[in-house]
């Protein structure tokens, strides 16, 4: 607590610094781009065609205080989406939604390799019924879903290159009922 009160009764602090907003290493670069493009296609007032393509770039590189011109590590990661979809509005209640959708994924990294070099492809369809009857809503769907994932990686003075296959089959089914109109 003296120690306190000695700091409050001096005129200027013990420790007296040049303030600067500049951050010194270790530190990161971070960038980050995305491109989206949407697009739709109605025919009347039941069908509606849409179509997303999108890319989307992130460099980060890590600093450190032993060169702190040049990335100790440095990782860049491209992400490509394509969706399609098609919406039926049928005037029984019905609503009806099929859709497929592909992702492409590459990773590389210089310098400490946090995550290694991968590029990974992945492709999924689905459909989704959903029917609205006065108060309550019903809704049913299923989905396929395959994904492909190679690693690049150093092991034992050679590059290896590890294979890894999932594919997936999933579904949903809900109700709701609203208690006031």
């Amino acid at each position: 607590l003296s120690d306190l009160l000695t700091a409050f009764e001096r005129d200027t602090p013990a420790t007296v610094s040049k303030f600067s907003y500049d951050i010194a290493p270790p530190y990161q670069h971070i960038e980050h781009e995305l491109f989206k493009l949407k697009s739709s296609i109605k025919k009347g007032n039941k069908n509606r065609l849409e179509m997303i393509l999108s890319r989307q770039f992130n460099l980060r590189q890590e600093f450190d205080e032993k060169n702190p011109l040049e990335p100790e590590s440095q990782f860049n990661l491209t992400t490509k989406g394509s969706d399609i979809n098609w919406k039926h509005f049928n005037t029984k209640g019905f609503k009806s939604e099929l859709g497929i959708n592909a992702l492409q994924q590459v990773n590389t990294s210089t310098g400490s390799l946090l995550i290694p070099n991968y590029k990974s492809n992945d492709a999924g369809i689905y459909v989704i019924e959903q029917l609205d009857k006065y108060r309550y809503s019903l809704e049913g769907g299923l989905r396929f879903d395959i994904k492909h994932t190679s690693v690049f990686m150093w092991q034992n003075n050679k590059i290896t290159n590890p294979q890894h296959y999932y594919n997936n089959f999933s579904s949903n089914l809900g109700a709701r009922y609203s208690f006031s109109e």
